[in-house]
C-alpha cells in the first residue's frame, strides 16, 4: 500500500530533525546528495589511496614495511570506527557542524604530516588525527541523505556509495602527480586544502525543520556506545567476523599493489597507480549494479554478498603471476574492483534483512568497527610476511585466504535457527510483506 502524502505542516522525523514533505526526494535533497558524494569521495579517496604514498614513505624513511603500513591502517581504522563519536556529536549538533569539525581536524592532521621526520610522527598526524577527522565526517553524510530521501532512499544511498570509487579514481593519480612535482610533504599540504573543502560540502547539509531543542543528555550519549543487544546474536557475530576478515584481506591489495607492480614487476610507477584508479572506477560501477540486482524480489542478497567476495578472493591470487603485460594486471584490477563493489553495495541491505531495518543504525555501526579493525590488522601483517619471506606472493595469498574464508563463513548462517536471531520477530512486524534473505537461506 502506498504511503499517503504528508500534509504541508507534517514532517518525517529522524532524531532531532524532521523533514517537511516539500523537501523530500526533490529540490534541496539533490544538493544534499551531491554534497554527500563529494564528502565521501574526499574521505575514502584519500584514505584508500595511501598505497601511493607508501612507496615514497618507504624510500624516504627507510623504515620497515610493517612499520610504514601502520600509518594507513590506523587511518582507515578510525575512518570506519569513529561512528559512535560522530553519532554522539550529531545528538547535540547539526549534521553540517559535525562535518565541518571533522574537516578541520583532518586538515590539521594532514598539515602536520608535512613536518614528519619519523614514521611514528605520521602514525599520529596522518593515522590518528586525520583518520579521526575523516571518521567524524563520514557518518553524517549517510544519515542526512536518509533524512532527505524517502521514496528514492535506496537509489540515493546507492549513488552515495559510488563516492568511494569516484574518490580513489580521481585522487590516486592526482596524489602520484603531486608527489612527483612537490614531494610527499607538499602533497600532504595540498591534500589538507582538499580536506577543508568538506567545510563547503558540510555547509550545504542544512537541517530541515527542527524539533524543539533538547539538552544533550548523558543517557542519550551512553546509549550510543552501550547498545550490546546485537552482540548476543550468533548470526550477527558471524557477520561481524566476516567483515573483519574481508576488510583485512582487500585492504592489503590497496596498500601493497602499487609497490608490488613498481618494485617487483618493474612497471613505471604511473602505470602501477593507474591500477588503483581502475579498481576504484569498477568499484563505483559494481555498487549500484548489486543494489539493482539485489532489489529484485526473487534475488537472494546473502548469496550475492558471499559469492562476490569469493570471486574477488580468487582474483587476488592472479596478481602473483609473473611476466604478464600491464593489460592483464589491469584486467585483474577491474574484476577485483567490480566484485568488491558488488559486495559492498549489498551489505546494508543484508544487514537489514538479517537483523531488522529498525536496528540498522546500531548493527551497521558495529560492522563499521569490524571493518576498521580489519583495515588495521591486514596491511601490517602483510608487510611483516613480505619482510620475513622476501616475497610479495605471501601477502597476496594471505589477502586471498582471508577473503575466501570470510565468504565461506556466510554459509554458516543457515546452521543456526531463527531462534538465535533476537531481532527476527521484531523485523517481521516492520516489514511484513517483504521476504528477507534470511528466510530464503533458511528454506
Amino acid at each position: 500500500m502506498r504511503k499517503p502524502h504528508l500534509m504541508q505542516d507534517e514532517a518525517v522525523t529522524v532524531g532531532r530533525w524532521r523533514a517537511a514533505d516539500k523537501d523530500t526526494d526533490r529540490g534541496w535533497a539533490w544538493v544534499i546528495l551531491f554534497a554527500a558524494v563529494v564528502n565521501l569521495s574526499i574521505i575514502l579517496g584519500v584514505s584508500f589511496s595511501f598505497g601511493v604514498y607508501y612507496v615514497s614513505l618507504l624510500e624516504h624513511f627507510q623504515g620497515s614495511m610493517t612499520q610504514t603500513a601502520w600509518i594507513g591502517s590506523i587511518n582507515t581504522l578510525l575512518v570506519f570506527s569513529s561512528g559512535p563519536i560522530s553519532k554522539a556529536l550529531t545528538g547535540c549538533l547539526e549534521y553540517r557542524t559535525v562535518v565541518i569539525i571533522g574537516s578541520v581536524i583532518s586538515a590539521g592532521g594532514l598539515f602536520l604530516s608535512q613536518f614528519a621526520t619519523e614514521v611514528w610522527h605520521l602514525v599520529i598526524s596522518y593515522g590518528v588525527i586525520t583518520g579521526l577527522g575523516f571518521g567524524i565526517s563520514y557518518t553524517p553524510g549517510f544519515a542526512i541523505v536518509g533524512l532527505y530521501f524517502e521514496r528514492r532512499r535506496a537509489f540515493a544511498l546507492s549513488i552515495l556509495q559510488t563516492g568511494a570509487g569516484i574518490g580513489c579514481f580521481v585522487y590516486a593519480p592526482l596524489a602520484q602527480q603531486l608527489i612527483a612535482y612537490v614531494g610527499w610533504q607538499g602533497a600532504m599540504l595540498l591534500t589538507a586544502g582538499l580536506s577543508l573543502q568538506m567545510c563547503v560540502t558540510g555547509a550545504l547539509m542544512r537541517p530541515k525543520l527542527t524539533l524543539p531543542e533538547k539538552p544533550c543528555e548523558k543517557s542519550v550519549l551512553l546509549s550510543t556506545f552501550c547498545n550490546f543487544d546485537a552482540l548476543c546474536n550468533v548470526r550477527f557475530l558471524i557477520v561481524w567476523l566476516n567483515n573483519l576478515l574481508w576488510n583485512a584481506g582487500f585492504i592489503i591489495v590497496f596498500i601493497l599493489l602499487v609497490d608490488y607492480l613498481y618494485s617487483v614487476q618493474g612497471f613505471p610507477e604511473r602505470e602501477a597507480v593507474i591500477n588503483l584508479s581502475i579498481i576504484a572506477a569498477c568499484n563505483a560501477i559494481g555498487r549500484p549494479i548489486s543494489g539493482l540486482i539485489g532489489s529484485h524480489k526473487k534475488c537472494n542478497r546473502l548469496h550475492i554478498y558471499a559469492t562476490t567476495a569469493m570471486i574477488y578472493g580468487v582474483v587476488i591470487m592472479l596478481y602473483v603471476i609473473n611476466d604478464l603485460s600491464m593489460y592483464w594486471y589491469a584486467s585483474f584490477s577491474a574484476l577485483f574492483g567490480f566484485f568488491l563493489g558488488m559486495q559492498c553495495g549489498v551489505l546494508p541491505a543484508i544487514t537489514a534483512d538479517l537483523f531488522g531495518a529498525e536496528t540498522l543504525m546500531s548493527t551497521f555501526g558495529y560492522l563499521m568497527i569490524s571493518n576498521g579493525l580489519g583495515n588495521l590488522i591486514g596491511p601490517p601483517l602483510a608487510g611483516w610476511l613480505v619482510e620475513e619471506t622476501g616475497s610479495y606472493k605471501t601477502a597476496f595469498y594471505l589477502s586471498s585466504a582471508l577473503t575466501i574464508t570470510s565468504s565461506l563463513m556466510m554459509f554458516l548462517i543457515p546452521v543456526f535457527p531463527e531462534s538465535h536471531n533476537i531481532q527476527h520477530k521484531k523485523y517481521e512486524r516492520v516489514q511484513p510483506n517483504q521476504s528477507s534473505a534470511l528466510e530464503k537461506v533458511d528454506k
